[in-house]
């Protein structure tokens, strides 16, 4: 969630960058700071990636136990928000993106 939350910033950065006016020796402006970030950010996730990948690996020859209850608890958690979500999407009225994800709507089709 770190880099999920940093990657966030840094597009947000790179688009505060990115509407700063052109000064005339950069004809393009400043338009390449977001294709930068957006590297930047496919470079990260793809370590990260790797990383997970590295750490599978690394379990799977020596395996944990797992704690049965949080894992339980989770999963329920998931279980019930599923059909609350698909109920105030499936409401007539206005429909709110905080509410209405596009998986939610892809899936029950409440657009």
């Amino acid at each position: 969630m770190l880099v999920d939350a940093g990657g966030l910033l840094l597009s947000l950065f790179a688009v505060w960058f990115a509407e700063r006016p052109a000064p005339p020796e950069k004809t393009y402006g400043y338009y390449r700071v977001e294709i930068l970030a957006a590297l930047v950010n496919g470079v990260v996730l793809c370590l990260l990636a790797l990383a997970i990948l590295v750490k599978a690996y690394e379990r799977l020859g020596h395996p944990q136990p797992v704690p049965g209850g949080p894992i339980l608890v989770g999963g329920g958690g998931g279980a019930r928000g599923e059909p609350a979500q698909h109920a105030a999407c499936s409401t007539r009225g206005p429909r709110r993106a905080s509410t209405c994800g596009a998986r939610t709507s892809r899936c029950w089709g409440t657009r």
